[in-house]
């Protein structure tokens, strides 16, 4: 995985590890918060369709298992972009992308499909 390393997930959010080591966390709330809200803006929702899209929504990120790398985005702020390239610590690219996807869902959350 490039970007950031994951050290661990559940229904509160995600805690990782960045390139220069430094330790972080990714509220899921505050992710789908933002979703919403570049959803709402991005397709002109009335007030009301933003509330309902609020209440219903489990969504915390985007995927693309197509893209070169594949990756997941979280709709943090700033946002966070794990990819996943063949590496000495991402042997299986694929599987491991497959993994953080199955953990999110794990957890009461989802994820947009890109590809």
């Amino acid at each position: 995985m490039r970007g950031i390393h994951v050290k661990s997930l559940d229904e509160k959010g995600l805690w990782y590890r960045d390139r220069n080591k430094a330790e972080g966390f990714l509220d899921f709330e505050t992710c789908k918060s933002e979703f919403v809200s570049y959803m709402a803006a991005k397709n002109r929702l009335s007030l009301e369709e933003e509330r309902n899209l609020r209440h219903h929504c489990k969504t915390v990120a985007w995927r693309d298992i197509t893209a070169k790398p594949m990756y997941v985005e979280f709709f943090s702020n700033p946002r966070v972009k794990v990819e996943f390239v063949r590496s000495l610590f991402c042997l299986r690219p694929k599987k491991e992308f497959i993994r953080l996807h199955q953990d999110i869902e794990k957890a009461g959350w989802s994820t947009y499909d890109l590809s």
